[in-house]
């Protein structure tokens, strides 16, 4: 896995994990929170890659792993994410 694909998805993580604890103490609803994510994330795809497409977007948000607020997330569920990037992201 290329450390492209890594650092893409450590920065992915760590941003979504932060607007998740944010928005869950502000009584969002999950409507509201999965648009705000997907914004995030489009944001984060078009500063760090230049990626603009929204399909690509759809894609990370749906491959984006379940995020606990008051837990890490584990090796397993980042490699996998890496590997959805590496995979299909730079098609």
């Amino acid at each position: 896995m290329s450390t492209r694909s890594t650092y893409l998805a450590r920065t992915l993580l760590t941003r979504a994990k932060a607007l998740t604890g944010h928005l869950a103490e502000d009584g969002a609803s999950a409507a509201q929170q999965r648009e705000r994510l997907r914004d995030l994330l489009a944001k984060v795809l078009v500063v760090e890659e230049g990626i603009t497409e929204e399909t690509k977007v759809r894609l990370v948000l749906e491959a984006l792993p379940t995020l606990s607020v008051g837990r890490a997330v584990s090796d397993r569920n980042l490699q996998e994410f890496v590997a959805v990037l590496e995979a299909r992201l730079w098609r």
